[in-house]
């Protein structure tokens, strides 16, 4: 109870119904620590942390969102650096409002939003270093090159038409990109011409998918197209539902991860062996990496939730030999594996 850091973190949901003395007692015991407010749903919890507004470092709004943002646009937030907000349907255009409050601001999450013509001017921020846009309706539209971020570094979108963002914003510093939607409606860009230069810097990218959810056939003919647009890529982390279509070779006879002249390492999540068939898609490829003379990379195979279908590799089988042969370094994270 004297050590405020322990207080520091308050989710308003398990003040809900008015447990406002012990609320009150949880800021007392934070003393001056910064603050961290999660799960902000009725504006009666969020009144009583409100006075402290100077200290939040993290706030997250999950509900009852337009009568929360109205009220905290009457506040200022000097040391507002993280800001995650449900949308529940809404409409951006609500958002305006706080953009003069928080202008420390560095991380930005819009969940669950309907957008305008134009988001421009609505999630534009000097300071903004990551942007998460997760769960956007698909009438979001954009004009090419009309959104400025000049401090962003990272990217997330589950957005069903991201090209069309890509197209436009103007991100300078960006070094990570992570795709997560299942559903895409934009259509398949078929040439990549110089616009899409704005983005060799980026050097992370992240191929994954909502848990539970099959990516669509559009959604994987987008991701050999964003092979395509991020072509420094050093460092990337794939979600094993993408692996027949980025490893597999086009009409050209080159796969789509052929893009990344730069790769170091390769990761690859939620794979098991249930069919070899991607097994041997990812070492024939890694075989043709070696024969060529490129780099050795350092590649993991990782499984991150329990399968109904366990299959265990032969650590003996003449492919594992051969990807241990074509790699730096290969690690098998929670993956079966026999001897």
């Amino acid at each position: 109870m004297d050590i405020p850091g322990i207080w520091s973190e308050i989710d308003l949901e398990y003040y809900w119904l008015r447990k406002f003395p012990a609320l009150k007692l949880h800021l007392e015991r934070s003393r001056q620590t910064p603050l961290a407010i999660l799960d902000a749903y009725d504006l009666r919890e969020l009144e009583v942390v409100l006075p402290h507004a100077n200290r939040f470092h993290t706030l997250e709004i999950i509900g009852n969102t337009e009568n929360i943002l109205s009220r905290i646009s009457r506040v200022k937030f000097p040391s507002l650096q993280y800001l995650s907000i449900d949308g529940r349907g809404e409409s951006v255009d609500i958002l305006p409002r706080i953009q003069s409050c928080v202008p420390a601001l560095k991380h930005l999450e819009l969940l669950g939003w309907r957008g305008p013509s134009s988001v421009s001017q609505i999630i534009a921020a000097e300071s903004l270093e990551e942007l998460s846009l997760r769960e956007i309706a698909s009438d979001w539209k954009f004009k090419n090159d009309s959104m400025h971020f000049p401090s962003l570094q990272r990217l997330t979108l589950d957005v069903r038409s991201p090209i069309s963002f890509l197209e436009a914003i103007i991100a300078p510093k960006l070094v990570s990109f992570c795709y997560t939607a299942a559903y895409c409606d934009d259509p398949i860009p078929t040439k990549f011409g110089e616009n899409w230069s704005k983005f060799n810097n980026v050097s992370r990218l992240t191929f994954a998918l909502p848990r539970f959810q099959i990516a669509s056939e559009e959604t994987l003919l987008l991701s050999r197209s964003l092979c395509h647009i991020f072509r420094g890529i050093r460092h990337a982390d794939i979600q094993g539902d993408y692996v027949s279509m980025l490893f597999s070779p086009c009409m050209d006879g080159r796969s789509p991860l052929d893009n990344w002249t730069c790769l170091e390492t390769l990761d690859i999540r939620d794979f098991t062996f249930s069919s070899l068939r991607s097994f041997k898609c990812i070492v024939t490829w890694f075989t043709k990496r070696r024969n060529l003379g490129k780099r050795k990379l350092h590649f993991k195979l990782m499984q991150e939730h329990d399968t109904d279908d366990l299959v265990m590799l032969n650590a003996s089988n003449a492919l594992y030999q051969t990807l241990q042969d074509c790699c730096a370094s290969v690690v098998f994270d929670r993956v079966a594996v026999s001897c």
